[in-house]
């Protein structure tokens, strides 16, 4: 549920209220141990500050939601996670 709020208030234009919900829900993961949300909650945060220009606080989450990905073999959303990286990496002139 966090998560369709979150996504709902993306598409809006609004990253802060999308973080909230993220964060909600990274928590709720934290709390019962579900490691898969908890990534997922990492990257969507990571994206939340992507769409605000906070690309350091961007690369923290998006570092921290990928070893969790391989661990738990979802390659999809790594793959979304190094896309991530790669972009900041070219925003920086890092290439």
């Amino acid at each position: 549920m966090f998560s369709h709020l979150g996504m709902v208030a993306l598409l809006r234009g609004d990253p802060i209220q999308a973080r909230h919900w993220f964060e909600q829900r990274l928590q709720t993961a934290q709390k019962i141990g579900f490691k898969h949300s908890s990534a997922l909650a990492h990257l969507l945060i990571g994206i939340t500050y992507w769409k605000s220009g906070e690309y350091a606080l961007m690369e923290t989450y998006f570092l921290q939601a990928i070893p969790h990905f391989l661990q738990i073999g979802n390659f999809a959303s790594l793959a979304d996670g190094l896309i991530g990286i790669a972009w900041l990496a070219a925003e920086r002139g890092n290439y």
